[in-house]
């Protein structure tokens, strides 16, 4: 569904990357990894959090431009920090109910398009958005997204190290230019 020219690189700037620092030294409080080991988990917290705070204002600056995305972005960070063991219910970008999942390019030879959307049952909720979105702070590439409704049984892991995850090849996911456009009509349609 996607190819390498849907891909949407952003470069963060260093005010917006301090400002994701910063969110993600409020919100590394430990929490649980299907993919890493408790001590992996341990010696990669503040980089896992700010892998996740980057990715997440990358996306909402390209969805909401630039200004209004990266206010919104630190808006609802602030709110998220004054109660950092309740969870967002992964609305990222409320009332959006947009879920990013950011990861990090450790191997930067590896081909973007064989990366993995991947999303754990209790994290599917109908009628949300999901965005694979991948960094090298302060670098973003956001990949693609999928609804809720794209997951299947088929997806559905059994063994292997996404086990018991829904994962969808990057390739299959939609273009981010599709999101915006979704996203544009349903302003005009409401204003």
């Amino acid at each position: 569904m996607i190819e390498q020219e849907d891909l949407i690189k952003i470069r963060l700037s260093e005010p917006n990357m301090h400002t994701c620092v910063e969110h993600a030294t409020l919100c590394a409080i430990g929490g649980a990894s299907h993919i890493r080991s408790v001590e992996d988990r341990e010696d990669n917290l503040n980089m896992d959090q700010i892998i996740g705070q980057v990715c997440t204002c990358a996306a909402s600056m390209y969805l909401l431009g630039e200004e209004d995305g990266f206010h919104r972005y630190n808006e609802v960070r602030e709110a998220q920090n004054l109660t950092p063991y309740d969870g967002d219910g992964g609305d990222d970008i409320p009332p959006l109910k947009i879920d990013i999942k950011g990861s990090f390019v450790k191997n930067t030879s590896k081909a973007l398009l064989t990366f993995n959307l991947l999303v754990r049952p209790r994290e599917l909720h109908n009628g949300f958005t999901y965005v694979l979105a991948l960094s090298r702070p302060p670098h973003v590439v956001l990949m693609g997204w999928a609804h809720s409704k794209d997951f299947s049984e088929g997806d559905l892991q059994e063994y292997g190290i996404f086990k018991g995850a829904y994962r969808l090849e990057a390739s299959r996911l939609r273009p981010m230019t599709d999101l915006l456009e979704i996203l544009a009509d349903n302003r005009n349609s409401a204003g």
